[in-house]
């Protein structure tokens, strides 16, 4: 199974991430962190890159640890540059610094204590599993849509090139029964863009 979730968190704070990953993953959400995932001999950058291309959220494990991680700015970055969706998951009162502090500022974040709760984890959970749910709903009502007005402006074209032709018709030949084939044609069309 393709993982949904990347979690972003200093290396100090690998045993907590282990705990968010084996939660979330007793939830269905399959994850990859790089101390879990990374291979031997694997560029980090490319396989982190590459990670947060697949996912489609990253949790970022927040302690006071994040502000001087080296990796999470590199990681926060690719998240936002692919559009990802970013939760800080708050474990202690430190406020974010720098550049973690650009990061986060403008982010919703999920407060728990260090180590977090069951509670708390469940909260996790429940909260990636709605966001990607609606993600994918939102995804399918977009294309449906799409699809839907694709059809109609196809019919409406066809209704326009219809009364084109039928304005020619009555132009040049002027007879009824052409006009009334015509017009019957017409009527059809519209019977059909009104049931789309």
């Amino acid at each position: 199974m393709k993982h949904k979730v990347y979690l972003s968190h200093a290396e100090q704070d690998e045993e907590l991430a282990r705990l968010v990953c084996s939660a979330l993953e007793a939830a269905d959400l399959k994850c990859w962190m790089a101390a879990r995932n990374l291979r031997p001999n694997r560029d980090r950058q490319a396989a982190v890159k590459e990670a947060i291309d697949a996912s489609r959220i990253v949790i970022v494990i927040y302690t006071e640890n994040a502000n001087s991680a080296n990796e999470m700015p590199s990681e926060l970055n690719f998240a936002t540059n692919a559009r990802v969706k970013i939760i800080p998951f708050m474990v202690d009162d430190s406020p974010p610094a720098g550049v973690m502090q650009y990061y986060l500022s403008d982010t919703q974040w999920l407060e728990a204590d260090n180590p977090p709760t069951s509670e708390q984890l469940n909260n996790l959970a429940t909260t990636v599993s709605l966001l990607l749910e609606s993600e994918t709903k939102d995804q399918g009502l977009s294309l449906k849509s799409r699809f839907s007005g694709l059809k109609l402006r196809r019919a409406w074209a066809y209704v326009s090139a219809v009364t084109i032709v039928l304005a020619f018709a009555v132009f040049i030949y002027g007879g009824i029964s052409i006009f009334q084939s015509l017009l019957h044609l017409y009527e059809t069309l519209i019977t059909v863009i009104a049931a789309l």
